[in-house]
């Protein structure tokens, strides 16, 4: 818990000049552009300069796949309307969730009225002895993500893709660091006109695509063609708390911690640093209305609410929880014996995302956790 301080993001919020904008009709492209890293957005207001959303190089390059010359209000990524009554953890939650560190700040008439960045929040609790011991707790244990210089650009955008990173360190046959690409690189290159062709030449198909003709012989470049060589290091033996002031120094976005022979043994991102943060918050129980049949014991309802309560917890941490309602009854056969046991549960969260998860099995317990399970694979599948 945060003592003596305000959790309101009021303190927070900067000035909205100089911030990347662009209109509704211009193509992506052009508008990713002018970022300067995958983690800011670029602000998309119309002609009378109402804004309309963001543009987000994880949602246009990693989930959307969309080609260069898609308008940006075909592709715009949901907001959250935050005004200066929410918290900084719940702009740290969203921050981490959409892999976007400025957010716009809204009024009542939802106005932007500026805009707060990750930056700023880590740079005030840095400051505070709990955080510190947060960090060096928690990125002791953090391991590296590298690959060969040698691979392709393709095997690197896949390898982005398959382990859910921003970045990945490249190396050299011998281990040692040899630059770093980050998925705004990528995108440099993957949504670059093609200068000699812009529609496919597939037969049967009119429509303009991502990676088609030059796009794919770019996809069969050396990857360590367009990584970035001057790379921000820090030794591996020194405390893990001193490399994330020396990053939050910077204006990059992740330092690689190396050992003395200059290989990469670790890598801290400002995504860890806010992480990191949301163990300042003090947690209240989130919220669960229980509507259980009338035959279940104390203990057994007290079970379940624990266990649905542990794993609320963890969720909230990737999907921030306004309200979980959970439901129990029981499954007879013919000879109306009991059967089954069913569960339902639907999680309500903060951005109005609702899970729906039923499941059955030959105790409460049971259901309960097959439940669970499938809201995690709602949750990971994106649905």
């Amino acid at each position: 818990m945060r003592a003596k301080k305000s959790n309101f993001i009021s303190q927070f919020i900067k000035s909205a000049e100089g911030i990347k904008r662009c209109g509704p009709e211009d193509d992506i492209g052009s508008c990713l552009s002018i970022l300067e890293s995958s983690h800011s957005p670029v602000f998309v207001f119309d002609s009378s300069d109402k804004f309309l959303g963001i543009l987000s190089v994880s949602e246009i390059l990693y989930k959307k796949h969309l080609p260069f010359h898609t308008k940006a209000k075909n592709c715009l990524t949901p907001v959250h309307y935050f005004n200066k009554e929410c918290t900084i953890f719940e702009a740290i939650r969203l921050m981490i969730e959409s892999k976007i560190y400025t957010l716009p700040v809204f009024n009542e008439k939802k106005d932007v009225i500026g805009v707060i960045r990750g930056r700023d929040i880590l740079d005030d609790v840095l400051n505070e002895s709990q955080y510190r011991r947060i960090l060096n707790e928690t990125l002791k244990t953090k391991k590296a993500q590298v690959i060969n210089e040698h691979k392709t650009m393709g095997e690197g955008y896949d390898y982005l893709r398959e382990k859910n990173i921003s970045r990945v360190i490249l190396v050299d046959d011998k281990g040692k660091l040899k630059g770093i690409v980050s998925r705004k690189d990528i995108a440099g290159i993957l949504l670059e006109p093609a200068g000699r062709q812009r529609f496919s030449t597939r037969k049967g198909s009119p429509m303009s695509h991502s990676f088609d003709e030059e796009k794919i012989r770019r996809i069969g470049h050396p990857l360590r063609k367009y990584a970035k060589i001057n790379v921000l290091t820090y030794p591996a033996s020194r405390p893990p708390v001193s490399a994330a002031k020396c990053l939050l120094d910077s204006k990059l976005n992740s330092i690689v911690l190396v050992d003395g022979l200059m290989r990469p043994t670790g890598l801290i991102s400002i995504r860890d640093l806010l992480s990191a943060a949301l163990g300042l918050e003090e947690k209240a129980d989130i919220p669960i209305v229980f509507h259980g049949h009338k035959s279940l014991m104390p203990a057994l309802k007290d079970s379940i609410l624990r266990l649905t309560q542990k794993f609320s917890k963890n969720f909230d941490k990737k999907k921030p929880i306004r309200l979980v309602y959970l439901y129990t009854k029981t499954v007879k056969n013919r000879e109306k014996q009991i059967s089954d046991y069913e569960i339902t549960l639907q999680i309500k969260c903060v951005d109005g995302h609702v899970y729906v998860s039923a499941g059955t099995g030959k105790s409460f317990l049971t259901a309960l956790r097959n439940c669970l399970k499938r809201v995690e694979r709602q949750e990971s599948n994106g649905l």
